[in-house]
């Protein structure tokens, strides 16, 4: 019965047998072509050659050199400028000189710093030798600078010479809240530019309560504050303040006096713990210290 299976199954004719050598030779070519183009075409992996590669890739790196690009921005808000050893001394008041007069004067870049944030968070200077207060400024740095610093209790002689020199007795006094741009422009050391800028001040805080505000406008430096002094007066009565109480954010942070932080605490407790009793509660906000609310005291009321 097997044998007749057998028989029966591997009976073909020979079309069919001729078919079955046509498939078996095809294979074993497409076997045989497989094999060839796999043996050409793979090699050994060289990995003393890689690492060639890697080490001439990383020493290339190393010699490379790096350019800064010229125009790329600083993060500090305080540009550099030439330092002492290279800037010639000038006289100086640490108590109203901004960052740029200070190194204009012939200060590092650290001490201008260190300076301005030591006064703007109520610091000040009352003799000269307060200066060694500040990190930057050793025994050797204070006895140069020691002539050129202009405080109310100088007694050198350099600073009494330069504040002789630098101050006069006014031919003309001009109040600051009236003033206007040609009469501003009569006065020495006052030209076009200057005079806009107090002006526009003017417009920004609405008006002076002090001659010693023109420190804060830009472009007076220290030198020619002490020369312009004696030219101006203001009359806290000419400012017509605002009431606190009705005074939006955005009206509140343009104000010179009010900080983006002042004007978001004074808005959110009015929004949301209702209107201000007095300017007293402004005692309570962490973002004004006395010196802020003195001023502010002058621009605004509550009501």
């Amino acid at each position: 019965m097997m044998q007749f299976n057998l028989e029966k199954i591997f009976n073909y004719n020979k079309g069919q047998r001729r078919a079955i050598w046509l498939m078996v030779s095809l294979i074993v070519v497409l076997i045989l072509f497989r094999f060839v183009h796999i043996s050409k075409t793979s090699s050994v992996f060289n990995y003393d050659l890689v690492a060639q590669k890697i080490d001439s890739f990383v020493l290339a790196g190393k010699q490379q050199e790096i350019v800064e690009p010229k125009n790329y921005p600083t993060r500090s808000k305080y540009p550099e400028y030439k330092t002492a050893k290279t800037q010639k001394l000038r006289p100086f008041n640490p108590n109203t000189s901004d960052y740029e007069t200070l190194i204009n004067s012939g200060l590092t870049a650290s001490q201008a710093r260190n300076i301005v944030n030591f006064v703007a968070k109520g610091g000040q200077f009352y003799k000269k030798s307060d200066m060694l207060k500040i990190y930057s400024i050793n025994q050797e740095d204070y006895s140069r600078l020691q002539p050129y610093i202009l405080l109310p209790d100088a007694s050198d002689k350099k600073a009494k010479e330069y504040t002789k020199s630098e101050s006069y007795s006014p031919t003309e006094i001009l109040e600051l809240n009236t003033v206007t741009a040609d009469e501003l422009m009569r006065i020495s050391g006052i030209g076009p530019v200057i005079s806009k800028n107090i002006l526009k001040y003017k417009s920004m805080l609405g008006g002076f309560y002090s001659a010693n505000q023109l420190q804060e406008v830009y472009g007076i430096d220290s030198a020619l504050f002490l020369r312009l002094r004696y030219n101006f007066t203001a009359s806290p009565d000419s400012i017509q303040k605002r009431n606190l109480n009705k005074t939006d954010y955005y009206t509140l942070r343009k104000h010179p006096y009010v900080s983006n932080e002042i004007a978001f605490e004074i808005s959110n407790h009015i929004k949301y713990k209702g209107k201000l009793k007095s300017l007293d509660d402004l005692r309570q906000f962490k973002t004004i210290d006395e010196k802020t609310l003195e001023k502010i005291s002058f621009y605004f009321l509550v009501e």
